[in-house]
């Protein structure tokens, strides 16, 4: 299970770790939402970027996997957006497997880059990783259901 240790005094909280996962392609979607489920992430998902984007500022998820030929705004532009808009880890979660397009993406904000076809065992491991560098920036306190970052100093129910 992917659970998050949070203390605050002598309480500990364990949190779900919130994975935003924005594909066209809904046999993708079907399938990573039940995968990684099972693994312990807590899974919102989008079809397009335009809700992509509005996802990402309603779940604030630590974590987006994101797919970058989709219609209306695109994978790469939305990683640019996400990147300056919020704190979330990025990973691109795509068909395209050029070099230029995986200079391109991490350079507009992706931590990390993984071509289609993948292997789900491969893909959680990278999450992990990419999370364990993520995370360790800032604390999260968590108490009932309203969470305080202590490093953005924001505050959400």
């Amino acid at each position: 299970m992917d659970w998050r240790a949070l203390s605050y005094g002598a309480r500990i909280f364990l949190m779900a770790t919130r994975v935003l996962l924005v594909d066209d392609d809904q046999k993708i979607i079907s399938l990573l939402k039940r995968g990684l489920a099972y693994e312990g992430f807590e899974i919102y998902t989008a079809p397009d970027g335009e809700a992509g984007l509005a996802a990402a500022k309603k779940y604030q998820p630590q974590l987006v996997l994101l797919d970058i030929t989709m219609p209306g705004i695109d994978g790469l532009e939305l990683c640019h957006r996400l990147h300056l808009l919020t704190d979330s880890a990025i990973i691109m979660l795509t068909a395209r497997d050029e070099v230029a397009d995986k200079v391109q993406a991490l350079g507009l904000g992706a931590d990390d880059y993984v071509p289609k076809p993948f292997s789900f065992d491969e893909l959680v491991a990278r999450m992990r990783a990419v999370l364990r560098r993520h995370t360790g920036n800032h604390e999260l306190l968590v108490y009932r259901d309203l969470e305080l970052n202590q490093g953005s100093r924001e505050v959400h129910r």
